[in-house]
């Protein structure tokens, strides 16, 4: 499957899979007040309030924290944390956030622990022009399990993008 995600900071993370042949299957819009999905497949959309990502991923992620885990942004380690530190990087710690992040200063994992499930975050292949990883494991548990894992191919800093979403008028909402 290729997955494209463009974003704009702050305003919208936008998201289309592709299966075989290069035919969308799916696209996704988060605002920081809505969520928008296409099944193209089966010709269907829905429209919920963001708090709807709690439910999906079982999790208490707003959409500001999805945007700092997509663009590997330090600014998902929030206020009053404690700091460790061994030979080879830094331990944040919070109630609910750890972060190892390396003498290099790179992120190289977080997890979000809540009542209900965690989520971890692992980034890795980081590239020496950009300081950004190529690849991004997320794994949700224990509340059924899911595990993906993004590789990067292509990253584009500061370019404009044209961001569409147009529902067919032939298509159901799923309520």
């Amino acid at each position: 499957m290729n997955i494209n995600i463009k974003h704009r900071k702050d305003s919208i993370i936008w998201i289309s899979a592709s299966g075989l042949f290069g035919i969308e299957i799916i696209r996704a819009q988060l605002t920081p007040d809505s969520i928008y999905f296409i099944n193209r497949a089966n010709t269907t959309y829905l429209i919920k309030p963001v708090s709807h990502i709690k439910d999906l991923i079982k999790s208490d992620l707003s959409f500001y924290d999805l945007q700092d885990i997509i663009t590997a942004s330090s600014k998902i380690i929030k206020k009053n944390y404690k700091m460790e530190t061994d030979a080879i990087g830094f331990h944040l710690i919070s109630d609910n956030v750890r972060c190892f992040i390396t003498n290099n200063y790179r992120i190289q994992n977080i997890k979000f622990i809540t009542s209900k499930a965690n989520l971890e975050v692992i980034l890795n292949n980081y590239q020496e022009r950009d300081n950004f990883p190529r690849k991004i494991a997320l794994k949700i548990t224990p509340e059924g399990t899911f595990e993906t894992t993004i590789n990067y191919s292509k990253v584009e800093f500061n370019k404009p993008q044209k961001i569409l979403f147009e529902i067919p008028d032939s298509y159901d909402q799923i309520k």
